[in-house]
């Protein structure tokens, strides 16, 4: 690593202006966990419009981490912007926007992801737990379902995906029982 660090910073003494080789310097920094420079090195990278939506990636999930949703969600913006359908900022900005409490927005975003890849479990699992949030119980049972069937046997969310659909059920039959007996009980009465 030492030697491919090397030759990038010969690389930027020639060519200062390659917003690439930010990039990558970016990259060798981050492995040395020089988190600092990295970051500085990434938003040089993107300063010069290197035409890579991976530093504005990176970056989203740094600041993420860091819980600076603001310049996260900007971040993830511009990289939604170059490619709509790029599961990491979809799925950035849908943990953006449930930590923002608007689940409308989360909802959006993991419903875009499921339009390219409708077989992955872990966001049928999580749009199944906002919608379930919402009181939107129905389509929270087709996602838990979904979950389930997409989802390894050995993962804890397949595992509360079945428990949730076994607890969804019986909250919906019971919900339905005392609107017929209500009924029934009125037809008596009638008679």
């Amino acid at each position: 690593m030492e030697k491919a660090y090397w030759m990038l910073e010969l690389a930027l003494k020639k060519a200062p202006q390659v917003g690439i080789l930010y990039y990558q310097k970016g990259r060798l920094l981050w492995a040395k966990n020089k988190y600092q420079e990295a970051i500085e090195a990434f938003s040089r990278a993107i300063q010069l419009k290197a035409n890579t939506y991976e530093s504005h990636i990176f970056l989203g999930q740094v600041y993420l981490r860091d819980q600076d949703l603001s310049l996260a969600a900007k971040h993830f913006r511009v990289v939604l912007e170059a490619n709509p359908g790029n599961r990491v900022a979809l799925m950035a900005m849908a943990e953006i926007s449930i930590q923002l409490r608007d689940t409308s927005a989360a909802i959006r975003y993991l419903e875009k992801m499921l339009q390219s890849d409708a077989k992955n479990g872990l966001v049928h699992f999580r749009l199944a737990k906002i919608l379930e949030g919402d009181s939107e119980y129905l389509k929270a049972l087709d996602h838990y379902r979904l979950a389930k069937k997409f989802l390894s046997l050995n993962m804890k969310e397949q595992t509360e995906a079945r428990d949730k659909i076994v607890v969804l059920r019986n909250m919906m039959a019971s919900q339905r029982e005392p609107a017929m007996n209500s009924e029934s009980e009125k037809k008596k009465v009638a008679k």
